[in-house]
């Protein structure tokens, strides 16, 4: 599969190698990120075929000039373990744009499960 610069988890779902573990990975990361800086979001890598993609996680940090900034919390192999600061690329085309909430990634962690919703 071909990733682009808007794919996202949901995209590469059904090609994951173990989505459950990978999912459950990436939400312990997330929300380590939003007990950290109270909000977060992951975008996945798009060099690769998406059945591994590393992903990166990032937070919403408000300027005093109350402008938003996205600020990149960590980025991580696709077996959930941070990438050492200087491997991490920031060529463009590395990164998706496109970014999905916890919510997001639970909401696809429940479809693998076939956990019917409330």
């Amino acid at each position: 599969m071909k990733l682009t610069q808007q794919s996202t988890i949901a995209d590469v779902l059904e090609i994951l190698h173990d989505p459950e573990k990978y999912l459950f990975g990436v939400i312990k990361n997330l929300n380590s990120c939003i007990h950290r800086h109270g909000n977060a979001q992951v975008r996945i890598g798009t060099r690769g075929r998406g059945a591994y993609p590393h992903y990166r996680i990032l937070y919403e940090h408000q300027k005093d000039d109350g402008s938003i900034e996205v600020i990149v919390d960590n980025s991580y192999w696709d077996f959930h373990k941070p990438y050492s600061p200087s491997y991490a690329s920031t060529k463009p085309g590395t990164w998706s744009l496109k970014g999905s909430s916890v919510a997001e990634v639970e909401a696809l962690l429940e479809r693998v499960l076939n956990i019917q919703p409330n």
